[in-house]
């Protein structure tokens, strides 16, 4: 799951940052995100996934934490010392993220979790299409077409 088109939401993604390592890593783990949750782009309004579900086959998701870790080992990289103040506390902050999703992959909870609020396939759907359910950047006009068609095989 990639782009070669950044998102539309990438600067507000990076706002605030200054150091231009630490620019290139926040906007990288935008994209990432953008990438493996397609339905949460769509209702931030980065369309670039619009047909796209969550896929959490083993070969899917072990292709994730490969990018996740890569992601990691490149925050890892930066030196912190050199950054100014608010720049450390993003980089701290995106960091401890990291490192707790890493810590997390042990429990395969992709492959146990039941949450009928939006942590499978269809409650993205609803996650997607309900207004109640978050604020909608922009007007919500999706085709939910093709993602009906990967929940149904056709």
């Amino acid at each position: 799951m990639s782009s070669s088109i950044r998102s539309p939401l990438a600067a507000d993604a990076v706002a605030g940052v200054t150091d231009a390592g630490l620019v290139t890593l926040v906007g990288d783990h935008w994209e990432l995100m953008m990438a493996w949750m397609p339905t949460w782009a769509t209702t931030l309004g980065d369309h670039r996934f619009d047909h796209l579900l969550v896929r959490r086959d083993p070969a899917t998701m072990a292709r994730y934490a490969a990018a996740r870790d890569a992601l990691l080992s490149r925050v890892r990289a930066l030196d912190a010392t050199a950054l100014g103040a608010e720049d450390r506390i993003t980089h701290a902050m995106l960091l401890a993220k990291l490192v707790a999703e890493q810590a997390l992959d042990v429990g395969h909870f992709h492959e146990w979790s039941i949450d009928s609020g939006g942590a499978g396939l269809f409650g993205e759907l609803s996650y997607m299409v309900d207004g109640d359910l978050h604020a909608v950047k922009g007007e919500l006009t999706v085709d939910i077409g093709p993602r009906v068609k990967i929940l149904v095989g056709t």
